[in-house]
């Protein structure tokens, strides 16, 4: 359950934890656009260099910047053994059954794979560097023009806001029910798929009746403080964008464009 925090802020004075949070946000979708284009070998190494220089940059160590690709290390195998045996049947060499590997696959695979760990290690380099009320701030700024359209935007991100709080209380809830089930002899450690859900299984109804249990505290909190959508604790004041914001989202843009344009 420890892992649960491992995209958690991080304090810092580093040159991202300094950017504003709705240009860092446009940023990372600039560069997600920018890792989806991508289709070239020099494409892929251009954009993992980037990556690797945003986590330096972050003051990720190397074990703190991966920690996402670890945990979804079974994802990223499974993406590479089914290009590899699924993708091109014409270029097999050797059919058997439903299985067609080929080369085209597993290159395929391989690549698909690397735009997937790129976008976690950016997603924890985002969520490392912001908290997580900037970070909602920067969704409400991103998200503003769909209120035009009658979309209910502070009402969504009242939502993302309290999810996100209830989140780590939710991972403290589930790590004491798991050490009072250790105390009492289950095996945490057990090898095999099985052998994990079933271990698994005993904590997800005490971390279910938590969660409703501390929803419904909530709401009647909020209720009882009067909260209204877009006039409660989350309507907060934006600093203006400073030029090295400018400068980053100048970057950024240039990079996506780069990636769609040239490589």
């Amino acid at each position: 359950m420890s892992n649960l925090s491992s995209g958690a802020y991080r304090p810092g004075d580093t040159v991202l934890h300094r950017l504003d949070a709705a240009i860092k946000l446009i940023c990372f979708l600039l560069l997600l656009v920018a890792v989806l284009t991508t289709d070239t070998p020099a494409g892929y190494t251009g954009m993992l260099l980037f990556t690797v220089a945003a986590a330096y940059l972050a003051e990720l160590d190397r074990k703190r910047a991966l920690s996402g690709v670890r945990q979804f290390w079974w994802l990223i195998s499974l993406i590479i053994i089914s290009n590899f045996v699924f993708y091109a049947p014409e270029e097999t060499f050797g059919a058997w059954w439903v299985f067609t590997p080929s080369y085209p696959g597993l290159y395929k695979g391989v690549c698909v794979a690397l735009r997937v760990a790129m976008l976690l290690i950016l997603v924890n380099v985002l969520s490392s560097t912001t908290p997580s009320l900037k970070l909602t701030g920067a969704f409400e700024t991103v998200l503003s023009p769909l209120s035009v359209l009658h979309v209910p935007v502070d009402r969504l991100i009242a939502v993302m806001e309290l999810s996100a709080r209830l989140i780590p209380a939710f991972s403290q809830d589930a790590e004491l029910i798991r050490r009072v089930r250790k105390a009492r002899g289950a095996n945490f450690s057990a090898k095999g798929f099985m052998n994990k859900a079933e271990t698994a299984m005993p904590l997800i109804l005490p971390v279910l009746i938590s969660s409703f249990r501390r929803a419904d505290e909530l709401t009647l909190v909020m209720e009882s403080r009067g909260y209204r959508a877009g006039a409660g604790p989350f309507a907060v004041k934006k600093p203006e964008p400073q030029t090295a914001d400018w400068a980053a989202l100048l970057v950024c843009g240039a990079v996506c464009a780069m990636q769609i344009i040239i490589l």
